[in-house]
């Protein structure tokens, strides 16, 4: 039985150029198998690709012919991120921010602080939170859910403040659902008062809804403070570029935009950490 859902089907599927059932499933069963990450693997191999198309790389560094489509020669490289062959699989296995950095090719190195993302290219507000997002994953906030909103709506992109806002709200309960260990597809159903009523009924004492996102804030900021403790610097990672060519249902992305939500994001966390909050 091989398991599969969208991040799989995206990552190692249609990212790849890879129409058929049957080869999808090996390459998933392949990479099940070495125990690699699903979503940093399909990125890696999609690098891999362009990079050997456009000469950047060879078959004396791939030990294999990649092209959109050719499962089995995904297959015979995921074995080889593992096995570690030579120079080139040693730098692969470090993902694609080290390879692009070495052998070119970091226009479409596709990573944020060096975590390859997953498949959802939705508008600007979930590409400025794979930057500020405590682990740079689409489930900090599902802010891929906040631009499909807006398109669905007919709402324009929001200003940088009140995109933040959006953002930093969402995060910060995030952090008490997943203190509850729910299932994030179930998330709609876990309202703030259906949270508040449950804990009630297991004995947990909050007053209101507003002490329980309160705790979520004070979960959020002690988390993002450590990492810009531990020298952290948001300001200082690039939208990859290939992003910001290809267009979303919103539109181009705004580099700048993005940027502006950072920003407000590092002076947000810092003002919040010298009140009584923490």
């Amino acid at each position: 039985f091989i398991s599969y859902d969208y991040e799989l089907l995206y990552s190692l599927g249609s990212n790849l150029g890879i129409s058929s059932r049957e080869g999808l499933l090996k390459l998933i069963y392949a990479v099940e198998e070495e125990g690699l990450d699903a979503i940093s693997t399909g990125v890696i191999l999609a690098w891999i690709t362009e990079a050997f198309k456009k000469g950047l790389i060879s078959e004396k560094e791939v030990l294999a012919k990649p092209d959109w489509g050719k499962y089995e020669e995904y297959i015979k490289i995921v074995h080889n991120i593992i096995k570690q062959p030579n120079e080139f699989y040693k730098v692969a296995a470090l993902g694609v921010h080290e390879l692009g950095k070495k052998y070119g090719g970091e226009e479409f190195a596709i990573e944020f602080n060096k975590v390859e993302p997953a498949g959802y290219h939705t508008g600007p507000l979930f590409i400025a939170s794979l930057i500020i997002g405590a682990r740079h994953s689409h489930l900090d906030s599902g802010a891929y859910s906040m631009d499909q909103k807006l398109l669905k709506a007919g709402k324009p992109v929001p200003e940088v403040k009140e995109g933040f806002k959006m953002i930093y709200e969402e995060e910060s309960w995030r952090q008490v659902l997943n203190s509850l260990v729910i299932c994030l597809f179930a998330r709609g159903l876990y309202k703030p008062e259906v949270v508040l009523k449950a804990l009630r009924g297991l004995g947990y004492r909050f007053r209101s809804v507003d002490e329980l996102k309160e705790l979520g804030k004070r979960i959020y900021l002690k988390k993002h403070l450590i990492k810009l403790s531990e020298g952290y610097d948001p300001l200082k990672v690039k939208v990859p570029k290939r992003l910001l060519e290809v267009k979303t249902a919103l539109g181009p992305v705004n580099g700048e935009y993005v940027r502006g939500i950072v920003k407000e994001y590092v002076t947000t966390v810092r003002e919040e950490s010298k009140k009584e909050l923490l």
